[in-house]
């Protein structure tokens, strides 16, 4: 995931260990045009925002944030052409397939 997240190393410093996204709650999603940014918060309630830029599609966008929450499995991203393909798994909540061009946290 180093490769893909714009970011990654510097939330990597903050967590102090290798983030996988595993177990993080989904506090909140904002999608404007060409923009989905969630917000979330790990096991050791650190905040940070995981953005999805210049998205080109999303896939099978279901769920819902149950208590206000959803929680990630699993956060499988690969490059196919020149864009990102994203797919979020869910414990509980949301899960989607995102096709972006760039991803960042902050």
């Amino acid at each position: 995931m180093r490769n893909f997240i714009e970011g990654y190393n510097e939330l990597e410093q903050k967590l102090g260990y290798e983030p996988n996204f595993h177990d993080d709650n989904i506090e909140k999603i904002t999608i404007t045009k060409d923009k989905i940014e969630f917000a979330l918060k790990t096991v050791d309630d650190v905040f940070y925002n995981l953005i999805f830029e210049n998205v080109k599609e999303v896939n099978n966008f279901e769920g819902d944030l149950r208590g206000g929450v959803g929680i990630i499995f699993g956060l499988e991203i690969e490059q196919v052409d020149e864009k990102l393909k994203t797919i979020i798994e869910p414990s509980m909540g949301i899960e989607c397939e995102i096709i972006s061009k760039r991803i960042l946290v902050k």
